[in-house]
């Protein structure tokens, strides 16, 4: 299958994606060693600011050197399922497994929703998530699984309580992710991507700090150069420079905030398509 064309160098607001790893750069670096801690901590736990790129690093960096072979010491064919906790972890979940899974003819001939048949899985016990994984459709010998923002547990956790839930919920979602990193009965690895002013509450989980200190990761600011990267060579690929002003006045307006990074992005797209109107071989400016 052709990957679809890109239609603009910069993305906006939204984070990259797997799909957008033709225009991610600058970060070699840190997926390098992302990938050489994947290859002795199955499950890792990557940090940083709000707006510091941790979720794209993972989704268009990790991700797909990952399925391109570059862990060869762990193999090259990965299943990889991603999702957010969001108001209900488990059913996210599910969701997101039944995307490569499959019915037995009972089910099909009860009408059961695939999504449903996973999350019953999953809430069986703490083994749910290897449970599930034999339902997946493949041959794949490692699993990957991706939960990105993953402060939204502690929300849901917390709203859970004030609406009188129980917390188990919560920290059965854990003990998934933490049962299958630690299995010896299938290759099953997991990334979380955390804002670090949530770290702290990584204690109400029993198993998630001692899992979290092994393999804790912090995202590190972009250098100089870094910065650059990802302002010139995305042009390159539309055959288009950026005006050296321009270059030095982004540099010294984001600095070493991290946050901005969004924000950056979003300008860059919006001089991107008012510099396309104008139809102009000049450098963007």
């Amino acid at each position: 299958m052709n990957a679809a064309p890109l239609a603009s160098p910069f993305l906006g607001l939204r984070p990259f994606q797997s799909g957008d790893a033709e225009l991610f750069f600058g970060r070699d670096q840190e997926i390098d060693e992302l990938l050489k801690r994947l290859s002795s901590e199955r499950f890792l736990a990557v940090t940083g600011a709000s707006g510091s790129g941790k979720s794209s690093l993972v989704a268009a960096g990790v991700i797909p050197r990952l399925l391109g072979g570059g862990l060869r010491k762990l193999g090259g064919n990965w299943n990889v399922v991603q999702c957010r906790p969001g108001v209900d972890p488990h059913a996210a979940m599910a969701a997101a497994l039944a995307k490569n899974g499959r019915l037995t003819a009972a089910e099909l001939e009860a009408g059961v929703a695939l999504p449903a048949v996973f999350e019953a899985v999953l809430r069986q016990s703490s083994r749910g998530l290897i449970d599930a994984l034999r339902r997946q459709v493949g041959d794949a010998s490692q699993h990957l699984f991706v939960i990105d923002q993953f402060e939204e547990l502690f929300r849901y956790r917390q709203a859970s309580l004030e609406h009188g839930a129980a917390e188990d919920d919560a920290a059965a979602f854990v003990k998934l992710l933490l049962t299958a990193a630690s299995s010896k009965e299938s290759q099953t690895y997991v990334i979380v991507t955390l804002r670090t002013d949530y770290l702290g509450q990584c204690e109400l989980f029993h198993g998630l700090p001692e899992a979290m200190s092994r393999g804790h990761y912090l995202v590190p600011r972009l250098t100089r150069e870094q910065l650059e990267s990802t302002l010139s060579e995305p042009l390159q690929l539309f055959g288009a420079t950026m005006d050296e002003a321009l270059v030095q006045q982004v540099l010294l307006d984001v600095g070493d905030r991290p946050h901005l990074l969004p924000q950056l992005q979003h300008a860059l797209l919006r001089t991107w398509h008012h510099w396309e109107k104008r139809a102009t071989t000049e450098p963007l400016q």
